[in-house]
């Protein structure tokens, strides 16, 4: 078989090996063979070239501008070439090449040649020429190329060989313009100062003006003898053409004959100013070149500048000439605060001859004194000053001239003086500019600096006249009412009573100051009609004062001294203290016994009390202080008063003196110790004293026929019957004491009769047997 495969519009791709396999079977076995074929596609050798577009969109180039041209080569076998600039070769290709601005295929080649920034040089023909061959001495070749155009606009330079030249001196004025297609004029005027032009010369209408060169025109215009119609702005104009439409640059220059500059006041030495007015310093400045700087130094406010190239300048300078180049510089003073006092200097600047490096100034000096009468305040920080509390008083003086004389003085006694035309200068006193002052500081104001003070000043004002004046304050020193503590006093009853010290402070200085004792009694010690207890302003201070000259218990307790006084805005203020009064004694105590209502004295120390009898113990106790504590004892009975404690079991009236009674029915047990203990403190030592009497319960001796046999007392002959009788009594009556009687008759039935002892030991039962009555 044959088979047959055909290509039409070959191109590169079909370029490489072919492959042809077939298979058979051969005795059940499968065979197979293959044949393979190269086939290689050839062409001719085929340039582009291409380059990027100017920037912004422009028809045209311009230095500065960047620019790539690209060089493509196809062709197989692949192509060399070479980059060519006005047939210069630039960069030649070969297949063996390797180059980073080059870009190959298998059937191509890319060159790309890149312009950072163009130059007037860089107009130029670039042409790209490659050559391949397939055929064994045939030779393929292309070609292409491009122009590039490279346009400059008009540039010029401006240059004066002095622009302050002195007067008569020889000035070059010196223009170069360059650009593309060399500038076609260069024009040198004049500007006026009103603005207007005059044309000098020009490249068209003088040739001695310009040189040409590649891309250049030099031009240079002389003024052998300059004087001062030559001052002025020069400026050049140059033109060119690009692309069709012309161009052109202007630079200028200034031109300044320049003269010594001279400055002064309109006034000079000194000049007095009264304070309030407004006063117009005047400084005239001249000379050329013109000044270009003026300053003016003031004394108070700083320096002020005029400076002929700044729109913001602080000070007012007006042309008057011209020609001599005059100003005159103005500064309103507002005499207020003194502001314009002292000296200023007005100071002229220009150059001579060249800027920066011989600057040339003059200045004048001027002294304005502000005149003004002394002027003195005396201001306290309040006229109220709570005690113990900062306060500042500062007296001054102000005034033009400067006050040469100060003094405060305080209830007439100086406490500082400056006297600077006698030479007697107190560093206390502060002086800065037109004013002396002197601040009296207190850091805790006291009573002493109550008072009247008085500042004066002295100064020369207008035409050296002394002038003086004074300024009274009263300074009061204001506190509550205070009184100081006063000690608990303790004395032995019947001694007098004195308070060592009773000391009160206030300011406005106490103005009635009153003693309550504690009966409600109260009594003045001090006021506007009451003074023989008391010394002193602010601080009172009494001695020694008796409140009793012989003490008991009704001057015990508690005392307050109680004091007044006028203190911030005359307000009442109103202050309080109490102390203690202890009268001293020991306790005494006495016993007293009741025997129903009869008292028995107990003096001796023993005592019968009635059996039965309501009996009334009763402690009166007294001493200072009072009686703490009481105890009544009854046999092994204690009973006890502790004073504030309200479980105590024992009943009490009274203080200093104290009642405590027991009331009881005394038994035949109650025999025995009656005693009452009574306690106190003197001054810390407790004191105690004890009364006791020997108590005997008595009672008469008593019969009680207690029983008769079955109650039975109307009984026949021959019967019989019990009488049972008790005895009771104390002391008891002997047993043998025990008789019964008949009829008033003794009884002899002893043998039916027995006395025995009864229920207790004060008792006996006697029993009469009675049989065959």
């Amino acid at each position: 078989k044959t088979c047959t495969v055909g290509f039409s519009n070959v191109d590169y791709s079909y370029s490489g090996q072919y492959t042809c396999s077939t298979k058979n079977i051969i005795n059940s076995q499968e065979k197979s063979s293959s044949a393979t074929l190269q086939i290689n596609v050839y062409s001719h050798t085929d340039v582009t070239m291409t380059t990027t577009p100017p920037p912004g969109g422009r028809a045209y180039y311009l230095t500065g501008d960047p620019l790539t041209i690209t060089c493509s080569v196809e062709g197989v076998p692949r192509s060399s070439f070479n980059f060519t600039k006005d047939n210069s070769v630039i960069k030649s290709y070969k297949n063996v090449s390797s180059d980073s601005n080059v870009t190959t295929s298998d059937h191509s080649v890319v060159y790309k040649h890149t312009i950072s920034k163009l130059n007037l040089n860089d107009n130029a023909e670039f042409s790209c020429n490659s050559n391949n061959s397939f055929k064994s001495g045939n030779t393929n070749l292309d070609s292409e190329k491009v122009v590039i155009k490279v346009y400059e606009p008009v540039s010029v330079t401006m240059s004066v060989s002095s622009p302050y030249p002195s007067l008569g001196s020889e000035v070059i004025i010196s223009c170069t313009a360059t650009g593309s297609d060399t500038p076609s004029s260069v024009t040198l005027s004049k500007v006026r100062a009103d603005g207007s032009v005059t044309t000098i010369t020009s490249s068209g209408s003088d040739n001695s003006f310009c040189t040409k060169s590649s891309y250049k025109l030099d031009c240079s215009y002389t003024i052998s003898s300059i004087g001062y119609s030559n001052n002025g702005t020069y400026k050049c104009l140059a033109k060119n053409n690009v692309n069709g439409t012309e161009k052109e640059d202007t630079k200028s220059d200034d031109i300044e004959v320049s003269s010594q500059v001279k400055a002064s006041f309109s006034n000079v030495g000194e000049k007095e100013v009264s304070y309030g007015s407004t006063y117009q310093i005047t400084c005239g400045v001249e000379g050329g070149k013109a000044p270009h700087k003026v300053t003016l130094v003031t004394p108070t406010s700083g320096t002020f500048t005029w400076q002929s190239a700044s729109s913001s300048n602080s000070l007012q300078c007006n042309t008057v000439d011209s020609v001599q180049n005059k100003l005159n510089c103005l500064r309103s003073i507002n005499t207020n605060q003194y502001q314009g006092e002292g000296k200023y200097k007005c100071t002229g600047y220009n150059y001579l001859p060249n800027p920066g490096t011989s600057e040339k100034s003059s200045s004048s000096d001027l002294t304005l004194v502000i005149t003004k009468d002394v002027m003195v305040d005396l201001t306290p920080s309040s006229r109220e000053i709570e005690y113990g509390q900062s306060v500042s008083l500062r007296c001054s003086a102000e005034g033009g001239r400067t006050p040469h004389f100060l003094s405060l003085k305080h209830e007439g006694v100086s406490l500082v003086e400056y006297d600077k035309e006698n030479n007697r200068i107190s560093s206390k006193v502060t002086v800065k500019g037109h004013e002396l002052s002197f601040t009296k500081s207190t850091s805790s104001i006291v009573y002493s600096d109550d008072g009247e003070y008085v500042c004066t000043g002295k100064n020369r004002a207008a035409n050296k006249k002394e002038t003086k004046k004074s300024e009274t304050t009263n300074l009061i020193v204001v506190k509550e009412v205070e009184i100081h503590s006063i000690q608990n006093l303790e004395v032995d009853f019947g001694k007098s009573i004195m308070i060592p010290e009773i000391k009160v402070e206030g300011g406005r200085p106490p103005h009635l100051i009153s003693l309550l004792s504690p009966n409600g009694k109260s009594s003045v010690l001090y006021s506007s009609t009451t003074t023989q207890h008391f010394s002193g302003k602010h601080v009172k201070n009494c001695t020694n004062y008796t409140v009793a000259a012989k003490s008991d218990y009704s001057h015990d307790g508690r005392y307050t001294v109680t004091a007044e006084n006028r203190a911030h805005s005359n307000t009442i203020k109103t202050s309080r203290m109490s102390f203690n009064v202890t009268v001293f004694k020991a306790v005494e105590t006495e016993l007293v016994l009741k025997d129903g209502n009869q008292t028995i004295n107990v003096t001796s120390g023993s005592v019968n009390l009635t059996y039965g009898a309501l009996l009334t113990i009763q402690c009166n106790v007294n001493g200072g202080r009072e009686p703490s504590k009481l105890v009544v004892k009854v046999q092994d009975k204690t009973l006890t008063y502790t004073r504030n404690d309200k479980n105590s079991n024992l009943t009490c009236v009274g203080g200093h003196e104290l009642v405590c009674e027991h009331i009881f029915t005394p038994g035949y047990l109650d025999d025995g110790i009656y005693s009452c203990l009574s306690e106190n403190f003197v001054r810390n030592e407790k004191k105690t004293q004890q009364k006791s009497a020997v108590v005997t319960i008595v009672r008469k001796t008593e019969i009680d026929l207690l029983d008769v046999k079955n109650n039975k007392t109307a009984l026949l002959t021959n019967e019989s019957t019990v009488i049972t009788c008790r005895i009771v009594g104390k002391p008891l009556i002997d047993k043998e004491s025990v008789n019964w009687t008949h009829e008033s008759k003794a009884v002899d039935l002893s043998k039916n009769f027995t006395v025995m002892k009864g229920e207790d030991d004060f008792t006996w039962v006697s029993v009469l047997n009675l049989t065959e009555l």
